[in-house]
């Protein structure tokens, strides 16, 4: 499946990770900008990951990256590892691996991982799941960028 996304998309598929992240092997989130009530639940989502056995990475410029101290942040801390900081980023990716592969989902949108970018501004975006071969092409194509990206 392809269609159209907006920031809903991203709240829910943060919200779904959140409750069942043990249905998850692994979670990458990338924006350039996030905002503190935003932070504190990735954090939150982050941690509750990893205990889960659900690798997660967390993609953000140097902005971001400097002006929350990512890596000792008052919220918590991002453990190391999971944390790539890229000057120029503008890209917001949110992919989300299943287990069960057919429940993975990625997210390309213009929606920052911010309150305003997931809840109240317009974005546009497209989802893919990989229920068919426009959706897994997608998908594999999304994981690449991400690999090179953090590579």
């Amino acid at each position: 499946m392809i269609e159209i996304s907006t920031g809903d998309d991203v709240d829910r598929l943060l919200a779904s990770v959140a409750a069942r992240p043990d249905r998850f092997r692994s979670l990458v989130l990338c924006s350039p900008f996030i905002d503190g009530p935003t932070l504190a639940r990735v954090i939150e989502l982050s941690n509750a990951a990893i205990a889960a056995g659900c690798r997660t990475r967390f993609i953000t410029s140097a902005h971001a990256a400097g002006t929350y101290q990512l890596e000792h942040t008052k919220l918590g801390s991002i453990p190391r590892g999971i944390l790539t900081v890229s000057r120029r980023l503008h890209a917001k990716i949110y992919l989300a691996v299943a287990r069960n592969a057919n429940d993975t989902e990625a997210i390309v949108t213009s929606a920052n991982l911010t309150s305003a970018g997931i809840r109240s501004n317009i974005e546009l975006g497209i989802k893919a799941r990989p229920n068919c071969e426009g959706g897994r092409r997608l998908i594999e194509q999304v994981r690449h960028f991400i690999s090179e990206l953090t590579a």
